[in-house]
């Protein structure tokens, strides 16, 4: 590495394969992620191991996608592989699944942004080989909701050139989340990426899984024998439609999996995005208000021109306090206050004759009872829309990314499974297997 141009300033994570730091790129004046791959010296490294990791960290540089953390920069030095990426300021699902199990809808879009991504991917010769919730980072939007990037595509094709074959799955694969027919050391395929697919979307929406922790045969003798509970079934909020399609990409049989990501994103439901009903409650409140208020100041218009000199400026002095706490932003093409204003002003205008007195007097009493209705109508209109409270939507954290933990820590949680020999499905599944 140029020891001049990136400059480390902090360590944000420590995994199995290395560590990723916070660097500036000195040469051209932005913060980076640089991570560096530790050197395992295995006997089954490659020779040549440095020409390849050069080769295929150009062919990375090349991949341009919205959900693809972009790697900028490649090499080796006296301290060995690097590689240099897009710095995320954000916080990866391994983090958020700390705070518990996430909404339908945001595993819904973080899916369909992971798939998109491997689709190019896979067009462009790469297979992930090794998903799990440390694979992800999500930035918050600012119209709401959040970007994912996949921030390790690639790993598992370097990290075993320098550190052997035998580090895929000493280092790098996560029990819980294998497709079966990776555990025997079998190159992943897109269908293995689509199971591991399957299984993040199951571990984010119940908060853990039930295979974690597991060692190898243990997990492998799980995802074999064991049907993990319909989603459906389980966590709450989760539809048929969805779960049942996450079902069918965690099938044994990889043959009864989709064949591309293309038909997984074909078939994929198409769920609606939730109503946000605090905001929908919050408008409709506004939008009484103001036209309760708008109606107050057209009668008031209405009325001041019967009225005598003192009742002008009481219309005003009511309409301006309520116009004003009810509706501050409001604009109305002739507003209330302009046309109480508009009423000629108290030296102008005729005093009234002890003859008409009692008449006038009459028609103020009528005014200021019309003023107090107003006002108890907007009290009313508050308290209505004030009352109830939609539940809270979780509240998402912008963290500094972290690289995944030394163990790639599934929450374990008890989630009931169905034995494959007392399922309904007990004939597919034992088609899955052969």
């Amino acid at each position: 590495m140029e020891q001049d141009r990136y400059k480390i300033i902090k360590l944000l994570g420590k995994g199995r394969t290395g560590g990723v730091y916070e660097a500036e790129d000195t040469l051209l004046g932005r913060r980076v992620a640089l991570r560096r791959f530790f050197d395992l010296n295995g006997e089954d490294t490659y020779s040549d191991w440095e020409d390849s990791f050069i080769a295929i960290a150009q062919n990375l540089c090349a991949l341009q996608h919205p959900s693809i953390a972009t790697v900028f920069d490649a090499g080796v030095d006296d301290d060995g592989a690097y590689i240099v990426s897009q710095l995320l300021d954000g916080q990866s699902i391994d983090e958020r699944l700390e705070e518990g199990s996430v909404n339908e809808w945001d595993v819904y879009q973080t899916t369909e942004n992971i798939l998109d991504a491997l689709a190019m991917a896979h067009d462009s010769g790469f297979i992930h080989g090794a998903f799990n919730p440390t694979s992800i980072i999500r930035v918050p939007r600012a119209s709401g909701g959040y970007r994912n990037y996949i921030v390790d595509l690639g790993l598992s094709r370097l990290a075993p050139l320098i550190q052997g074959d035998s580090s895929y799955l000493a280092l790098m694969a996560e029990p819980t989340m294998m497709a079966p027919e990776q555990f025997d050391g079998s190159p992943a395929t897109v269908q293995s990426d689509l199971y591991m697919v399957g299984q993040f979307a199951y571990i984010c929406l119940v908060g853990g899984h039930p295979f974690s922790g597991k060692n190898m045969e243990e997990a492998l003798e799980a995802h074999e024998n064991e049907e993990l509970m319909p989603l459906h079934e389980y966590p709450e909020g989760v539809s048929r439609e969805f779960s049942d399609w996450i079902h069918s990409l965690i099938k044994i049989n990889p043959e009864n999996r989709p064949a591309t990501i293309a038909a997984a994103l074909e078939s994929m439901p198409k769920l609606e995005k939730p109503i946000d009903l605090e905001k929908m409650q919050a408008v409709a409140a506004r939008t009484s208000l103001v036209s309760v208020t708008a109606a107050a100041g057209t009668s008031l218009n209405a009325l001041a021109e019967t009225v005598p000199n003192e009742a002008p400026a009481a219309a005003l002095s009511v309409t301006t306090v309520l116009a004003a706490k009810a509706a501050p932003t409001q604009n109305f093409s002739t507003s209330p206050i302009e046309s109480v204003q508009a009423t000629p002003p108290l030296g102008a205008m005729n005093k009234p004759s002890l003859s008409n007195e009692g008449e006038k007097s009459s028609k103020t009493l009528v005014v200021l009872v019309a003023l107090v209705g107003v006002a108890v109508l907007i009290i009313a209109a508050i308290l209505m829309f004030g009352k109830s409270k939609p539940t809270e939507v979780d509240k998402e954290t912008d963290e500094q990314p972290s690289e995944e933990n030394n163990s790639l820590a599934v929450p374990v949680i008890k989630v009931p499974t169905v034995s494959s020999s007392d399922s309904d499905d007990g004939a597919n599944d034992s088609e899955d297997k052969e």
